[in-house]
């Protein structure tokens, strides 16, 4: 279990801070909400939409409005903890 804010964090949400970490989507270098969501199951895509908005709404993800799409990254001062997060998941 893995917990941030006071709450644990689902596996949607963990896999998504790895998913982001491995493809270096922190600070200035970001991509589109519907990138990120690529390559889960067609069927998860709706928990795995709610899983980012509530990592932006704990600030492990910053939202960048760019081109009339929501782009996102992950918050480049708390890399150190979501690296703490992403290692107790092995």
């Amino acid at each position: 279990m893995v917990y941030y804010g006071g709450r644990e964090l689902s596996s949607y949400e963990l896999t998504l801070l790895q998913k982001m970490f491995a493809h270096a989507y922190i600070g200035g270098r970001h991509t589109d909400e519907n990138s990120v969501v690529k390559g889960f199951p067609k069927h998860d895509r709706k928990n795995v939409r709610k899983a980012l908005k509530v990592l932006v709404k704990v600030n492990l993800v910053i939202e960048y409005k760019s081109t009339g799409q929501t782009h996102v990254s992950l918050n480049q001062n708390l890399i150190p903890e979501i690296k703490k997060m992403i290692k107790e998941l092995d």
